[in-house]
């Protein structure tokens, strides 16, 4: 068997901190000619189960939940990041299953959270009108489904939000532009994504405002202005 169950189950920690082991796996497949079970949550989401869809995943799954399991051979595909390699393979084999093909980046994306908790845009009247001014669409992902993000993120040449799991699907785009809206904390994970798919990327600070982020318009306008340049 194989663990794949993220110490965090979201959307960012499941595509790729396990759902890349997949390429690991089929590896292992064509070396032994076994594929090893795929121990995935009991109690996961749908769209976990729309992801290994899409990547057309050939071996078995099975539920794991809050137990001790045992297992004859564990076999244990490890990376310390995802590789330009790995995000390419993920980029491709996700756009194959969603029938989606790379093509002209004319998409404009503002990823939007205001079905979260912390870090929404406290004062999303003021961007969105920024937004209008470049044709920049606002989405909701969860209204999405992955198909349709992957969709989404491939025919896009701009994508702007605050940090965040939605941003994990820059994967699937090509030659993009990326402006990432930050308060008070910063964590570097998106870059990585960026460099490795060799997109377009920068950084906006904005002010920590509670647990949201209030974003000036005048910054947000000239950084928009700049990556398109």
């Amino acid at each position: 068997a194989a663990f794949a169950v993220p110490s965090w189950a979201n959307y960012y920690h499941w595509t790729v901190e396990s759902l890349i082991r997949v390429r690991l796996l089929e590896r292992h497949q064509e070396a032994t000619g076994t594929y090893p079970t795929l121990l995935v949550a009991e109690n996961r989401p749908p769209w976990m189960d729309e992801t290994l869809n899409l990547l057309d995943y050939s071996g078995p799954v099975a539920g794991l939940d809050n137990c001790i399991a045992a297992v004859d051979t564990l076999v244990v595909p490890t990376f310390p990041d995802p590789t330009p390699g790995e995000c390419h393979w993920l980029r491709d084999r996700m756009r194959t299953g969603a029938g989606v093909a790379g093509g002209s980046s004319q998409e404009r994306v503002f990823i939007a959270r205001n079905d979260a908790t912390v870090r929404r845009v406290s004062n999303q009247r003021a961007v969105r009108q920024v937004l209008d001014r470049h044709d920049i669409d606002m989405y909701l992902l969860n209204e999405l489904s992955v198909r349709e993000q992957v969709e989404l993120f491939s025919k896009a040449e701009l994508v702007v939000a605050p940090h965040g799991a939605g941003l994990t699907n820059i994967i699937y785009g090509e030659e993009l532009a990326v402006i990432e809206l930050f308060g008070d904390k910063k964590v570097g994970t998106f870059d990585r994504i960026a460099d490795n798919m060799g997109h377009t990327y920068q950084y906006l600070n904005c002010v920590q405002d509670g647990v949201d982020i209030f974003v000036s318009p005048d910054k947000l306008n000239r950084a928009i202005n700049n990556i398109l340049e």
